[in-house]
């Protein structure tokens, strides 16, 4: 598997982090390196490496909210192949919603940076340009580094978002009317791979863009594991976030509602 000089760094990172959320991402990695070795072997079970890979990438994630005792965080089940095959598309109806608010977040990067960091660890960052008007009312653009990265609210009409038009967007693509649907079907996807159906075994004829595809997911579910996991405080948006996943699952325990 090709990798960038930036993923080498993220798998690098991974090493620092604690158990045993680290030990997740570092399977996905895994999965998705061997995945791409046995591709011409194999196709099937290099299919089913690839979705492993993102469960496990998306188990990083559980696992740390777990670790970090997020509000809500005790419902999300890392052995539910539905709670993982959630996350995903869950990250993707964020993405459309910020993506319309390109005028405030102007060019938006995930960077690496130690300089900024208070003990110098090397973290992931989010970097975007920020205006600023100085006392001769010139326009300056500047970077700006949030810290934490997600320590933000998000509103709208007054309150909570929860990203629910993304996600019938989502599903409706597929041909789904409801996103837990889609959501199921995803996480059968394993299951239908590598079992016998009715009429037959389970074959790949062409396997195209799929593993370049995973290997990105994985890659973007790591990255988002490793802009929560070094920050002991509770993020807002990540606060957000999984009270409109939870929304999302038909499941809302207290803690969050409160």
């Amino acid at each position: 598997m090709l990798t960038t000089e930036f993923e080498d760094k993220i798998i690098e990172l991974l090493e620092e982090r604690p158990a045993p959320a680290k030990h997740s991402a570092r399977a996905a990695i895994n999965h998705i390196e061997m995945a791409f070795k046995i591709e011409n072997i194999d196709p099937e079970m290099a299919v089913f490496r690839a979705i492993c890979a993102e469960e496990e990438a998306a188990t990083a994630i559980i696992k740390s909210l777990k670790r970090l005792k997020y509000p809500g965080s005790k419902s999300l089940n890392f052995r539910s192949h539905v709670h993982k095959s959630a996350i995903y598309p869950f990250v993707c109806a964020i993405t459309r919603n910020l993506a319309q608010l390109k005028e405030v977040i102007k060019d938006p990067k995930i960077v690496l940076n130690e300089e900024l960091s208070p003990n110098g660890e090397t973290l992931v960052r989010i970097r975007y340009t920020q205006f600023f008007q100085d006392s001769f009312n010139n326009i300056e653009e500047k970077w700006a580094y949030p810290y934490p990265p997600l320590n933000f609210s998000f509103k709208y009409n007054g309150g909570e978002y929860d990203f629910a038009n993304e996600l019938n967007q989502i599903a409706n693509e597929s041909e789904f009317d409801e996103i837990l649907k889609y959501v199921k079907k995803q996480a059968n996807k394993r299951n239908e791979i590598i079992y016998a159906h009715t009429n037959g075994i389970p074959t790949v004829e062409s396997m195209g863009d799929f593993l370049k595809h995973k290997k990105s997911v994985v890659f973007i579910l790591v990255i988002i594991y490793l802009i929560i996991d070094p920050y002991k405080e509770h993020q807002l948006f990540v606060n957000h976030s999984i009270k409109a996943l939870l929304s999302m699952l038909n499941l809302m325990p207290d803690d969050v509602l409160t």
